[in-house]
C-alpha cells in the first residue's frame, strides 16, 4: 500500500502592515521573518483572505454567501428564491466621489431590530423582507433575480461607481438601496440606530442561480482543515467539507497576534523539514501596500540550512 501523499498547508495573515511585521518582537513573527526570506515570492491576486480560502475550498467566484448562511442556519431557501446580505455602513462623500465604510463596531441587538424596522416598510412594496438570522440581517426575496454582487470586503473605501451590483435584475437592488439610504439620513425615532452613525446598506451575496453553478461537488472532493474566525468561512466549512482519501489540505486563517500561531507555525516548519509536509505557503495581506504570498518547500530550507537548524519552541 503506497503512503499518502504529503499535504500542503496554507497560512493566510491578515493586515500585517510592514511597519507591525518589523516592530513585534514575538517569537513568531521573528521565525516568520526568516522563513520569508528563503521562499518564493510572488503577489497575491485574489481580491481579499475570504476570497482565496474559499477557492482554495473548491470554489469559484461569485460565491452565493447569503444563501449559504441561509443553509447553515438550518433554513432551506425556496428554489426560486433571491437572497442578499444587509451590511449597514456609513457612506462618505468626496469632491469626486462616494465611498464607503463598514460601522466601527457591529449593532447589538436592540439596533438591529430599529434598523429592520426603518428597512421593512420601504422592500415591503416588493414583496421581499429583512429577517435577523443568527446574528446577520438577510433581505429574502420571493423570485429569483440575475445579479451579481461585490463583497463589502472587496467595495469598501473604492468609488461606488465601480462597485454597483451588475447583471440583469441590477436595477431592482439599486433603487431599493438608494431608497434604504435616503431614510437613513432621518432616524429621529430610532436613537439607538442612530447613534451607530449608519447612513446606508450594502447589498451583496450573490443569488441563488449562482449556487448550482459553483457547488463544491462538481469540483474534486476535498477534506478541509481549516482554521478560521471568520463566521463566514466556519459556515461554509460546514457546508462543503467531504471525506477524501487525498491528503488533506490545511488553511489557517488570522492573526500573528493569537496565541497559537506561534505553535502552529513551528509545527508545520519540523513537517516540512521532515518530509510529511509537501509545501508551506504564506499569504501576508498588508494595510499600506499590496500583499504578497511566499511558497516554501524542503529544498529551500535544505539550500539555506546546511547544517541542522534548531527549531525555537
Amino acid at each position: 500500500m503506497s503512503l499518502p501523499k504529503p499535504s500542503h498547508y496554507h497560512l493566510i495573515v491578515e493586515h500585517l502592515s510592514r511597519p507591525e511585521f518589523q516592530d513585534t518582537p514575538s517569537p513568531a513573527t521573528k521565525q516568520l521573518a526568516t522563513l520569508l526570506g528563503k521562499g518564493a515570492r510572488l503577489p497575491i491576486t485574489a481580491a481579499n483572505p475570504r476570497a482565496e480560502i474559499a477557492e482554495r475550498m473548491g470554489y469559484l467566484n461569485p460565491i452565493p454567501w447569503a444563501t449559504i448562511w441561509l443553509r447553515n442556519a438550518g433554513i432551506k431557501p425556496n428554489p426560486e428564491e433571491s437572497c442578499f446580505v444587509v451590511e449597514p455602513v456609513q457612506m462618505v462623500a468626496s469632491m469626486n466621489n462616494i465611498a464607503m465604510r463598514p460601522l466601527p463596531s457591529p449593532l447589538n441587538e436592540v439596533q438591529i431590530a430599529e434598523l429592520i424596522a426603518v428597512l421593512n416598510p420601504i422592500l415591503t412594496s416588493d414583496v421581499a423582507q429583512i429577517q435577523h438570522i443568527n446574528g446577520q440581517c438577510l433581505l429574502r426575496i420571493p423570485h429569483r433575480l440575475k445579479i451579481i454582487t461585490i463583497p463589502l470586503d472587496e467595495a469598501r473605501h473604492r468609488d461606488l461607481r465601480d462597485c454597483l451590483p451588475s447583471g440583469e435584475d441590477s436595477g431592482w437592488v439599486r433603487r431599493v438601496m438608494t431608497e434604504c439610504q435616503m431614510v437613513l439620513h432621518d432616524l429621529s425615532a430610532f436613537p439607538a440606530l442612530a447613534e451607530t452613525g449608519v447612513n446606508g446598506v450594502w447589498f451583496w451575496g450573490n443569488t441563488q442561480g449562482a449556487f448550482h453553478q459553483n457547488i463544491q461537488s462538481e469540483s474534486p472532493l476535498f477534506s478541509i482543515q481549516l482554521r478560521t474566525s471568520d463566521p463566514w468561512l466556519a459556515a461554509l466549512l460546514h457546508l462543503t467539507n467531504k471525506p477524501s482519501h487525498e491528503a488533506p489540505i490545511g488553511i489557517w486563517h488570522g492573526s500573528t497576534q493569537t496565541s497559537d500561531f506561534h505553535d502552529l507555525l513551528t509545527n508545520k516548519i519540523k513537517e516540512l523539514w521532515s518530509g510529511q509536509l509537501q509545501k508551506l505557503s504564506i499569504s501576508l495581506w498588508q494595510d499600506t501596500e499590496p500583499g504578497y504570498i511566499c511558497h516554501l518547500k524542503r529544498h529551500h530550507l535544505l539550500r539555506f540550512w546546511s547544517r541542522p537548524v534548531k527549531i525555537d519552541g
